[in-house]
C-alpha cells in the first residue's frame, strides 16, 4: 500500500471521528453522566449511544496522530517536527482556553446554578481557581484537553519514536501482521489501566473516557502502524472479526450479568479492565481495517473537509453548549432535542468556519490551520 493510499484512508478516518465527536457530545446531553449542559430527563437509548462511542472515539484519534506522526517524520527533521506542533497545537489551545472556554464554563456554572446573572458579569470571575479543583479557568480548555495531551505526548515520545524508526517499529510491525498477532496490543492496554487507580489524578478518566496514560500507548500503536505494508493490509483483512467482537464483547457483559463498577484493585476489576479494552481494541481494529480497506481515495470533498477538522473540533462543543442550552428547555422528546442540537451546530460550525476562519490569515492562525497558498499556487495545482 502507497504512501498516497495510507494518507487518504486516514483522513477519511479523521474527518469520520470528527462528525462522531459532534454525535456524541450532542448525546452528553441525554446521557446518565454529568455535564456542563443537561436535558431535564436522561434518554437511555443516547445514553447506550455515547457509552459505544466513548470506547473508541479518543483513542482513534491518537492512533491517527500516531500514524500522521510516522508519515511527517519520513518527510521532515525531528526538529522541525517538534517545532511545528507549537502553531499546529499549542496556539489553538491557548486561544481556546482565552476565547472559546469562557462562555462553556459560564453556562456550567448556570445551569448548575453555582451563578446567577450576565456572561460579562461572570468573565471576571473566570480566572477564580482552576476548572476541575474548584475553579473556572479551564487550564486544559475544556475539550481541548486533547491538543494538550496530544502535544505533550508527541513531544515526549519523539526520542523514543526516532529509535522505534531505526528499525524496532519495522519489526514490531510485521509480527503484529502475522495471523491474529495484533490482538495482542490489547496485553499492554490492560496491564497497565489494571496498575491505574482510577481516582489518582493522572489516572482519571475524564479525558474521553481514559486515562491521559493510556493515550501514549495508542498513540504509538498508530505509529507502528505504517513501519511495515504488511501490518495496514492485516489490519484490513481483520475488520470483519474485529467489528463482530466489538458486538459479541458488550453482549456477554450484559447477559453474564457481570458487575461493570467493580472496585478497584479487585479481580474483577482486572476482568472487566480486559474486556473494556479487548472491546475497545476491536472497535479501533474494525474501523481501521474500514477504512484501510475501503477508502483508499481522495476527492474534493477530502480536500475541503480534511483542512477543517481541526476547527470543527475547537468549535463543535461552545457551539452545541450554546444551542443546546436553549433546546433542552423545550418539551420536545430527547431524540428530537438530540437531532436538532446535532443539525444546528453543523450548520453554525460550517457556517463560522466558511466565514470566518477559512479566509483570513489570522483566524487560519489561530485555529491551527497552515496559511493559504498564493493565487499562482492554487492555480498550479488546480
Amino acid at each position: 500500500m502507497n504512501k498516497a493510499a495510507r494518507n487518504y484512508a486516514l483522513d477519511w478516518l479523521r474527518v469520520g471521528g470528527t462528525i462522531a465527536v459532534l454525535l456524541f457530545h450532542s448525546a452528553r446531553f441525554f446521557d446518565n453522566g454529568d455535564w456542563h449542559v443537561k436535558n431535564p430527563l436522561p434518554d437511555y437509548g443516547l445514553d447506550l449511544f455515547a457509552t459505544i462511542l466513548i470506547q473508541w472515539l479518543m483513542p482513534l484519534f491518537f492512533i491517527l496522530s500516531g500514524a500522521g506522526a510516522w508519515l511527517a517524520l519520513e518527510r521532515q527533521s525531528a526538529g522541525k517536527f517538534a517545532a511545528g506542533k507549537v502553531p499546529r497545537l499549542l496556539i489553538p489551545l491557548l486561544f481556546g482556553i482565552l476565547v472559546l472556554s469562557p462562555p462553556q464554563v459560564y453556562l456550567e456554572r448556570l445551569t448548575h446554578h453555582q451563578f446567577a446573572g450576565s456572561l460579562f458579569a461572570w468573565l471576571p470571575h473566570y480566572f477564580d481557581g482552576f476548572y476541575a479543583f474548584g475553579g473556572n479557568f479551564a487550564w486544559m480548555g475544556l475539550h481541548l484537553w486533547y491538543l494538550l495531551v496530544l502535544l505533550t505526548w508527541s513531544l515526549v515520545t519523539l526520542p523514543l519514536c526516532l529509535w522505534l524508526r531505526k528499525g524496532a517499529a519495522r519489526s514490531l510491525a510485521a509480527f503484529l501482521a502475522r495471523p491474529g498477532m495484533i490482538f495482542l496490543l490489547v496485553v499492554p492496554l490492560v496491564l497497565v489501566e489494571s496498575l491505574l487507580n482510577p481516582n489518582a489524578l493522572l489516572a482519571t478518566q475524564q479525558m474521553g473516557g481514559w486515562s491521559p496514560l493510556m493515550y501514549v500507548l495508542f498513540y504509538l500503536y498508530g505509529f507502528v502502524l505504517l513501519a511495515d505494508d504488511r501490518l495496514p493490509q492485516a489490519v484490513a483483512r481483520l475488520w470483519p472479526v474485529a467489528a463482530l467482537l466489538a458486538v459479541l464483547i458488550p453482549a456477554f457483559v450484559v447477559v453474564s450479568g457481570l458487575d461493570t463498577s467493580s472496585p478497584y484493585p479487585s479481580l474483577r476489576f482486572v476482568l472487566m479492565t480486559g474486556l473494556r479494552n479487548l472491546n475497545a481494541m476491536s472497535w479501533l481494529l474494525a474501523l481501521m481495517g474500514v477504512g484501510l480497506r475501503f477508502l483508499n481515495f481522495r476527492n474534493r470533498f477530502l480536500d475541503v473537509a480534511g483542512e477543517a477538522v481541526l476547527p470543527f473540533y475547537m468549535l463543535h462543543q461552545p457551539v452545541l453548549l450554546i444551542i443546546g442550552y436553549f433546546v433542552v428547555q423545550w418539551s420536545w422528546p430527547a431524540g428530537a432535542k438530540f437531532g436538532f442540537i446535532a443539525l444546528t451546530a453543523l450548520v453554525v460550525i460550517l457556517t463560522i468556519y466558511a466565514g470566518l476562519i477559512r479566509p483570513f490569515r489570522i483566524s487560519r492562525f489561530l485555529f491551527g490551520m497552515k496559511a493559504q497558498p498564493a493565487d499562482g499556487a492554487r492555480r498550479a495545482a488546480a
